[in-house]
């Protein structure tokens, strides 16, 4: 049974992974591969810190939410234009209420995105089966309102730049001393450093694979999956959450799935291991009740893992969460 489903699991990370060659090869014209700056989630805009996304060569998917890094996997179909990505892992910092409600809306679509399209004023439009995320290259004179108006465009940052500490025009006159007790400039409300200032998501610590329950069941409506990636080396003390993602359970399994964190965030001397639940409405309905060891460097993959029945009236257990400035790797 065990070999069946990681010979399972194997095929199914195998098609992900070249899921960007299903037909025919990139293009210029069509290649998603490169850092894009998103312009507008569901006709809704985009505010804040700069959001970012990023698709590579691997097919892997990456970028910043606004407050959070993200990361996984892809498959585009050139040819069909059409679009997958995995549930995405991210980091778990704390940003003002509006910020993290568009990064939820755009991890949400990031997810739900089935196809992909071009726009005549040069944009690609990632669709979902309710809404759309506008990108453009990153460099690209990005579109707004104004721009819309008439006045001259902006440009998004270069791949390479941090818009927090970019070199402005020099002053052709000089500038006049603010008066006297004005208060400090306004600083965005992050947790720890703006979103360009956590390190780069390419080291990363991965696992893949399989989940499944062997109980012939249906699971109620509503039910979602939740797996972490957890370090569990310090003894007596909670396991340490380094990522998290959390998607509809369905009827039932098996649920492939793809789960990344920054390696910035993986502590020295970190014992890793791949924990999941199944989740109703609070309730706590299946759990993993074995250890399932990832390694701390590098993708563990074809991972095969049973959930068990929880017992009765079980409810989940919170975890304490890494970021970047949390838990520093030696």
């Amino acid at each position: 049974m065990t070999s069946l489903r990681s010979g399972a699991a194997a095929a199914a990370i195998a098609v992900l992974v070249s899921g960007c060659a299903l037909t025919g090869e990139f293009t210029p014209s069509d290649s998603l591969i490169g850092a894009w700056q998103v312009e507008d989630i569901d006709g809704q805009g985009v505010s804040g810190g700069p959001v970012t996304v990023t698709f590579d060569e691997t097919s892997r998917v990456s970028g910043s939410a606004g407050c959070n890094r993200f990361t996984g996997a892809y498959a585009y179909d050139s040819a069909a234009s059409s679009l997958r990505i995995t549930p995405l892992g991210s980091t778990r910092m704390m940003c003002a209420p509006t910020v993290m409600t568009q990064e939820r809306r755009l991890i949400a679509a990031l997810q739900d995105a089935t196809s992909v399209e071009s726009t005549e004023d040069g944009a690609t439009v990632l669709k979902t089966p309710t809404g759309r995320i506008q990108l453009r290259r990153r460099g690209a004179p990005l579109q707004t309102a104004a721009t819309k108006a008439g006045k001259p465009p902006e440009t998004a940052p270069p791949a390479a730049a941090n818009p927090y500490g970019a070199s402005t025009p020099l002053a052709t006159a000089p500038t006049a001393a603010p008066p006297a007790n004005t208060p400090p400039a306004y600083t965005p409300p992050y947790a720890s450093a703006p979103p360009d200032a956590v390190p780069d998501v390419s080291a990363q610590v991965s696992a893949a694979g399989e989940l499944y329950f062997l109980e012939r069941i249906a699971l109620p409506p509503g039910a979602v999956v939740r797996i972490q990636l957890r370090d569990v080396a310090r003894v007596g003390a909670p396991a340490l959450v380094l990522a998290q993602q959390e998607f509809a359970a369905g009827a039932g399994g098996p649920y492939p799935f793809s789960i990344s964190a920054p390696s910035n965030v993986v502590p020295a001397n970190a014992r890793l291991t791949l924990f999941a639940q199944i989740l109703s409405a609070g309730r706590l309905l299946f759990i993993t009740d074995t250890n399932n060891p990832v390694a701390a460097a590098g993708t563990t993959s074809a991972m095969s893992i049973r959930l068990v029945s929880a017992a009765p009236g079980a409810r989940p257990a919170p975890a304490p969460v890494a970021t970047p400035d949390a838990a520093p790797r030696a």
